[in-house]
C-alpha cells in the first residue's frame, strides 16, 4: 500500500523583507514602492532607469564585482511613482533593453517584498572557499514562505523501512508572477522513494472561495 501525504495549503500574510535584489529578468509584476531594488548584472555599466513612463531619467553605476563576480547597484525607494522603467547600459556600450521592449514593474503599496525568486536547481553562485565553488541552496526561501512545521515523530510508521521519507518536517509555498512554488522538507527522504512509490505527496489548495472542496477524491 502506498503512503499519501496531504499537506494542506492556505493564504497565509507573508512577512515584509528590507529589499528586493535581482536581475532586470526577475523582477517581479509589481514591487513595493516603498522599498530599495538592488539590480544585479553579470556585466559592469550602468543601470539606466526612470519612473512613470521614463520620467526623472537617471543612470546608477553597478558597481563591484562582488564575490559572486557580479555587479549591482541599489534603486529606490520609488516613493510617489506608480511605474519603474529600466535598461542595462553595458561598460562596452551595448544595451539590455528585454528586446527593445526595457525592463517594466508597477509599483504599489503593502506589495509582498522577497528578496529573490524562487530557483529550481542550482542558484546564484557565491563564491569559492579552499578551491570549492559554492553556490545558494535553498536560500531563496524565506521565513516568510514557511506555512508550517511538524514534529518529526508524530508520522505513522508502515514498518517498511520507509517511515523516515515520509516524515514531513516543514511545508513552505509561494505565488509570485503568476507562479506557485511548493517545497516540502522531509526526514530524511530514502534513495528512490519517491520512485518506486514509497512516499507520495498531495496537496489540498484553499484558495478562499465559498464552494471550494473540502475534501480529498475518493480515489486517493
Amino acid at each position: 500500500m502506498r503512503a499519501l501525504l496531504v499537506v494542506v495549503l492556505a493564504a497565509t500574510p507573508a512577512l515584509a523583507q528590507t529589499y528586493y535584489e535581482r536581475t532586470p529578468a526577475e523582477l517581479p509584476q509589481t514591487l513595493d514602492r516603498n522599498t530599495p531594488l538592488i539590480v544585479v548584472s553579470p556585466k559592469p555599466g550602468a543601470v539606466h532607469w526612470g519612473t512613470n513612463n521614463w520620467q526623472h531619467v537617471t543612470d546608477t553605476p553597478l558597481e563591484g564585482p562582488g564575490p559572486d563576480g557580479n555587479y549591482r547597484a541599489k534603486l529606490g525607494p520609488f516613493t510617489g511613482s506608480h511605474e519603474l522603467d529600466m535598461a542595462l547600459h553595458n561598460a562596452d556600450g551595448s544595451w539590455d533593453s528585454n528586446g527593445g521592449r526595457n525592463y517594466v514593474a508597477a509599483l504599489a503599496d503593502n506589495v509582498p517584498v522577497r528578496r529573490r525568486p524562487i530557483t529550481i536547481g542550482q542558484g546564484p553562485y557565491l563564491g569559492k572557499v579552499g578551491n570549492v565553488d559554492y553556490w545558494e541552496d535553498l536560500l531563496d526561501w524565506e521565513l516568510a514562505d514557511c506555512r508550517g512545521v511538524s514534529s518529526p515523530d508524530n508520522a505513522k510508521p508502515f514498518g517498511d523501512g520507509d517511515d523516515f521519507s515520509r516524515t514531513i518536517l516543514a511545508f513552505y509555498s509561494r505565488h509570485e508572477n503568476g507562479n506557485l512554488y511548493l517545497r516540502v522538507d522531509l526526514l530524511d527522504l530514502g534513495l528512490g522513494a519517491e520512485t518506486r512509490g514509497a512516499v507520495v505527496l498531495g496537496f489540498l489548495m484553499d484558495w478562499g472561495a465559498p464552494n471550494g472542496q473540502t475534501s480529498l477524491p475518493e480515489f486517493a
